[in-house]
């Protein structure tokens, strides 16, 4: 359930934390030697995982791109794995009711996750200083991004069949960047909510199971907030996303490493 102008608090521990940084340098090419250097640092010492991950990969890539707008350069690979076209496969722009298309809105939510993470009541805010052409937008659909629009968005994405999207993803991607999936690493984090969510008792939503926000052990070390367990697969070849799960906060974190390596990672060396 979305609720407006709260915001969620990730919290890892452990030496997943390099998994941050490693994705990042995977997704611009870092040389092999600089991505393990950031991953024994962050293991080394947990303290140092947001200044390694923000200052560290980030810096690299002010480096290489320099004055080029970020979403140009999340444009290029996600205009190389046919995102775009994805998501209106898979959300398609139905309702003429709908001021922006819904596939527009989660591209805008993906190039904002990668590059900011702004809430999703700011999204705007956020969008404001890029040309809009950038985004995907017209000039002037900046205003229309509120969180009203963004959240029925995300709840268009949640009710759409995305085991199907991520699957053509993820195999898209392998066969693309060429990403050897025979060895994963899993791990699994905490993400904490302020807020009640008494509505996100993981009741089902159109058929589908959701995910239970309450309380459990947390990895943030705050157990006055309810949260959800967030588990990530990813390959040891440059630490690329896979797979991910998010189950209710109470799960116990021995059953979340069970269940061997997804089904579409192993169609995908073929």
């Amino acid at each position: 359930e979305i609720q407006p102008r709260r915001q969620a608090h990730i919290g890892v521990a452990g030496p997943c934390k390099a998994i941050d940084a490693a994705m990042r340098a995977a997704a611009i090419g870092v040389d092999r030697a600089v991505e393990r250097d950031i991953g024994r640092g962050v293991a080394g010492d947990d303290a140092a995982c947001g200044f390694l991950a923000h200052l560290g990969a980030w810096q690299y890539v002010g480096e290489l791109f320099g004055d080029l707008p970020m979403p140009a350069v999340i444009n290029a690979f996600a205009d190389r794995l046919g995102v775009r076209a994805l998501l209106e496969m898979f959300l398609p722009h139905n309702d003429p009711r709908l001021k922006l298309a819904p596939a527009t809105v989660i591209s805008i939510v993906i190039r904002n996750l990668v590059i900011h993470r702004r809430p999703v009541y700011a999204l705007g805010e956020w969008a404001d200083p890029f040309d809009p052409a950038l985004l995907g937008l017209s000039p002037g659909e900046t205003d229309l991004l509120n969180d009203d629009r963004v959240g029925r968005g995300l709840a268009r994405l949640f009710d759409a069949d995305r085991a199907s999207l991520l699957s053509r993803l993820l195999l898209d991607a392998i066969n693309i960047f060429d990403i050897d999936v025979r060895q994963l690493h899993n791990d699994s984090t905490s993400i904490s909510f302020a807020g009640g969510y008494d509505n996100a008792d993981g009741r089902p939503r159109g058929n589908k199971p959701t995910a239970a926000v309450t309380y459990g052990h947390s990895k943030a070390r705050r157990p006055d907030l309810k949260q959800l367990v967030w588990i990530l697969t990813v390959t040891a070849d440059g630490a690329v996303p896979i797979a991910y799960r998010a189950v209710s906060g109470n799960t116990n974190d021995d059953t979340t490493h069970t269940g061997g390596r997804p089904d579409f990672a192993v169609r995908g060396e073929g």
